[in-house]
């Protein structure tokens, strides 16, 4: 009985030993797919985006540049004409509103025809000219104020035009197409 008693506990003990080891758990891997949508610019630039509609604004470093309107005949007779009678008048509405304060001028903008030719503001002015004038040489804008108005561009009569452009000494630029 002692030989049976004696297997009986070795018994438990082998079993009790084989129970008490962990076994590993598997190891498991979960792979997880998401789709990130990235959020839109807290400042849109225009550039490589092609002409912008009239009265559409672009927006860069704090600052809003619009042109809300072109007139291709501003000035009626009998006010004064270009120099050159191959030339003509053309006026555009432009505003620009900056976060901080900055200047302005008629420097940075031009008008484009269909062949590329890039023309500038007018170098003279006269009171017969669309009122009220951008600016007049370099004009203060304080911070979140804006500056409207026309800038005249003298244009050969011949010119199909077609966008009005911005680009300033920072390396912004937009274009508006006239329509």
């Amino acid at each position: 009985m002692r030989k049976t008693w004696l297997a009986l506990v070795g018994a438990a003990l082998l079993l009790t030993g084989c129970a008490g080891t962990p076994t590993p758990a598997p190891t498991v891997t979960v792979f997880v797919t998401q789709t990130v949508t990235p959020s839109p610019s807290a400042e849109p630039t225009p550039a490589g985006s092609g002409p912008l509609a009239l009265g559409t604004p672009a927006k860069f470093g704090g600052v809003s540049v619009t042109v809300h309107a072109v007139n291709l005949d501003p000035t009626p007779e009998p006010a004064p004409q270009p120099q050159r009678p191959e030339d003509k008048w053309v006026a555009a509405d432009v505003e620009v509103c900056s976060d901080k304060a900055n200047t302005v001028s008629t420097s940075p903008w031009e008008i484009s025809d269909s062949t590329h030719r890039r023309f500038r503001p007018s170098s003279t002015g006269y009171a017969q000219f669309l009122q009220p004038s951008y600016a007049v040489g370099e004009e203060q804008v304080a911070a979140g104020s804006c500056r409207r108005g026309w800038i005249t561009f003298d244009v050969t009569k011949d010119a199909q035009l077609t966008t009005v452009e911005y680009a300033n000494s920072a390396g912004y630029a937009a274009s508006w197409v006239i329509s």
